[in-house]
């Protein structure tokens, strides 16, 4: 045992449960200090990874096989990763993992491989809808940078010669979000021919922003809505896809964008603390008054640091102020989170600070500044995981997972909270459809989600994603990595 490298000796103790294997000898000891100083560690998309000696592991979500072949939908012990090829100790790995997606990128050599969900060949290879180990991406130039999206990825190349970048998409382009002029799925890399200048890629929903080395502003993809903010008028409910990126009047002379958020059917364009709003604004739920469509972005008249949209609702969070805007009630669906008129805004001054916020069915979720998530909104059947049964919650209520939850997502009476130890699921369970271990048809408190079984019969266990979307076929994990859009389309109606 004192003779084995020290990388060795780390590769057999990171997988250990007992920390104390460390000191079972001085090389185990040695190993320990040589590990610490030279490991690198980073977290995405729930995934944890560390680094060391060109050697990565793995552990947290699983639902795409990002970490093994278990079908637990979370691992909670390291996993070696094996990549196609070695990579030497002194190599310059990167990590990015996002929307059930993992590319390793080695910044040495320019190499990409990747694997999970590869709806629409996103990983950028011809292959099943799930990839299950990592598969080597070829890309025609040494990769700087990787964007993973929800159905599409960008690989940026630059030129260590002149600094120029090359931009080359993959994946879903229906809507010609790639900006290839066409609307033709792209299961390799390709150049993206007008992309030399652009410095920074948001891309979400069919449409992809760019912004270029000059702080201009350009779209393309799905201008449904007018999502796109370019003007041109579109017909209600029908997508109009703008095949080559066009300027949105942001520049030089004006401000710089620093984030774009697409919803549904709605884009906010946030530029500091300003935000920017185009898309459906039918019933005022943009801050406007209420007309089909604003065409191109107009600016907010209060700070924005944070947004959240689902269906025809918003709310924006300015320190520890939100404000809420809604489409009318509707009694008969019981819709009494929507209860503020069209227009009318909201507010809530909160007695506490608060980070983050996410809205769903009829629910809003907000995280206080020492990591409490509390719930406001409909609870008939346990979805707000409060310990209730009721109708509405009209109190901030807190939810009950010791774990320190790190995303939320909702589904019509189903909520799954990812958390740092793993998923766990509230609220309708009548065909068992939460996978957390019991029967009953109603879940008050969130339970861990154990399994990924809840399968449709015609679906064989090893493909149990949706070739339509990339969701998970197990219904209490159907929104975890790509918006829901049927569902949110039913609740905007």
């Amino acid at each position: 045992m004192e003779q084995l490298p020290k990388h060795l000796i780390a590769h057999i103790l990171i997988e250990s449960a007992h920390q104390a294997c460390w000191f079972l000898s001085r090389s185990f000891s040695e190993a320990k200090s040589h590990f610490d100083s030279e490991k690198s560690e980073s977290k995405e998309d729930g995934v944890s990874f560390v680094q060391y000696r060109g050697h990565i592991y793995a552990k947290g979500n699983n639902v795409f096989h990002q970490v093994s072949l278990a079908s637990s939908p979370w691992v909670s012990h390291f996993t070696p990763i094996r990549l196609p090829a070695k990579t030497a100790p002194a190599d310059r790995i990167e990590l990015r993992a996002s929307h059930g997606s993992v590319f390793v990128l080695n910044r040495t050599h320019g190499t990409v491989y990747a694997w999970g969900c590869n709806t629409a060949n996103k990983l950028g290879m011809l292959g099943p809808t799930v990839v299950t180990a990592p598969r080597a991406v070829r890309v025609q130039s040494k990769v700087s940078e990787i964007i993973p999206c929800d159905a599409c990825t960008f690989f940026r190349a630059v030129s260590e010669n002149t600094g120029s970048s090359d931009w080359f998409g993959a994946g879903d382009n229906d809507t010609g979000c790639l900006g290839l002029g066409h609307t033709r799925d792209v299961t390799h890399p390709t150049r993206v021919p007008w992309f030399s200048q652009i410095s920074r890629v948001w891309s979400a929903w069919g449409s992809t922003f760019m912004r270029t080395d000059k702080g201009a502003l350009l779209a393309c993809g799905s201008n449904d809505y007018n999502t796109l903010g370019h003007g041109t008028e579109s017909i209600l409910g029908t997508v109009v896809p703008i095949l080559t990126p066009v300027s949105l009047g942001f520049g030089r002379n004006g401000p710089s964008v620093t984030r774009v958020v697409r919803a549904f059917r709605a884009t906010f364009i946030i530029v500091g603390r300003r935000c920017f709003v185009c898309g459906i604004n039918d019933v005022g739920q943009l801050g406007q008054p209420s007309q089909r469509d604003i065409s191109t972005p107009v600016e907010l008249d209060f700070p924005v640091d944070d947004v959240a949209s689902f269906a025809r609702s918003t709310v924006f969070r300015t320190e520890s102020q939100l404000i809420i805007l809604a489409k009318p009630p509707d009694k008969a669906n019981g819709d009494e989170m929507h209860s503020v008129t069209p227009t009318q805004l909201r507010l809530l001054s909160l007695p506490w600070a608060i980070t983050r916020i996410i809205v769903g069915f009829n629910a809003l979720f907000v995280k206080r500044a020492d990591s409490v998530w509390l719930a406001w909104g409909a609870d008939a059947v346990g979805q707000l995981g409060v310990g209730s049964c009721q109708e509405l919650v009209s109190d901030w209520a807190e939810v009950k997972i010791d774990s320190e939850i790190e995303s939320i997502y909702m589904v019509s009476g189903i909520t799954v909270f990812r958390t740092v130890e793993g998923f766990f699921a509230c609220g309708r369970n009548e065909s068992s459809e939460l996978g957390v271990g019991t029967t009953q048809p109603t879940v008050f408190i969130p339970m861990r989600v154990e399994s990924m079984s809840e399968l449709p019969p015609e679906c064989p266990e090893v493909s149990w994603v949706e070739s339509v979307d990339g969701r998970p076929t197990h219904r209490a994990l159907a929104s975890c990595y790509t918006s829901d859009d049927e569902a949110e389309d039913a609740a905007s109606e």
